[in-house]
């Protein structure tokens, strides 16, 4: 099995009954909260929520969530190691990177679908 379907099975552990993943996209994540930067290998999933991050760490896992109501923009760019994602939410700028791995089509129709259908 890869890396990218161990992680979407782990992180739908974490998810709502009700909650179904659309696309799955992995990459290196990259945040910015209160000013401190955080890198991480992951997986972002599109449910029909919200946006998810996970990360699996040898002891445990990183989980972030991100509600299509709080993301205000969603950006794209493809250079030589993979597409680019970044979105704003609540403030706050998200993005992962070097993504090669995932649906990435599916992942930005889905969220800029839902971002627009909740402004």
């Amino acid at each position: 099995m890869k890396k990218i379907e161990k992680l979407k099975l782990k992180a739908q552990e974490h998810l709502d009954d009700d909650e179904e993943v659309i696309a799955t996209v992995m990459g290196v994540y990259e945040s910015t909260t209160l000013g401190e930067k955080a890198i991480r290998n992951g997986i972002f999933l599109a449910t029909n929520k919200r946006i998810v991050f996970y990360a699996k760490r040898t002891f445990g896992y990183d989980l972030e969530t991100f509600p299509y109501s709080n993301i205000s923009s969603i950006e794209v760019s493809k250079k030589f190691l993979g597409h680019t994602i970044t979105f704003y939410a609540s403030g706050n700028k998200v993005s992962m990177k070097w993504i090669q791995q995932g649906d990435i089509d599916t992942f930005l129709k889905y969220t800029r679908n839902a971002i627009q259908k909740v402004v």
